[in-house]
């Protein structure tokens, strides 16, 4: 079932560790709010629990079978049941776990974000996903490259 704590959690442990070097291999992931770097090993032990808590999200965001090919960042708090799972900081984690792992895409670049309701983002699942690189933190650091899940359009 997913949960707030829960998904704090694997985001938590997910994280760089703060003792990372310049040659460190992370995923970073551009957010809401900030640039957010994960480390690609924590995030392929926590792969199958990341898919598991997206399951329990609106069908709206699914691409198959039955989506509509994507959704606003603003119902991610709410399982497909309707009820609501936790507040905005806590999809924020979710859809950084999602996009990490590859099985969450943007559908419009940022640039459009703020065209959108709310200014946010809107994305879709994949049953399957799809390959992320890990760049270097100092790849990061120098602005020469951050890894953006791929857009669909």
């Amino acid at each position: 079932m997913i949960s707030a704590n829960r998904v704090r959690e694997i985001f938590m442990d997910s994280l760089l560790p703060t003792d990372h070097t310049d040659d460190t291999k992370c995923i970073s992931v551009y957010a809401v709010t900030s640039i957010f770097g994960l480390d690609p090993e924590k995030i392929e032990n926590h792969r199958d629990e990341i898919r598991a808590l997206m399951e329990e999200l609106p069908n709206e965001f699914w691409d198959e079978p039955i989506g509509q090919n994507g959704y606003s960042f603003l119902k991610l708090p709410f399982t497909k049941d309707g009820e609501q799972w936790g507040e905005q900081q806590n999809a924020q984690e979710l859809m950084i776990l999602g996009l990490a792992s590859g099985y969450m895409q943007y559908l419009f670049s940022m640039d459009f974000w703020k065209a959108l309701p709310g200014s946010v983002p809107y994305v879709t699942i994949h049953k399957e996903p799809i390959s992320i690189p890990s760049i270097t933190v100092k790849d990061v650091k120098e602005n020469r490259a951050y890894s953006i899940s791929p857009l669909i359009m």
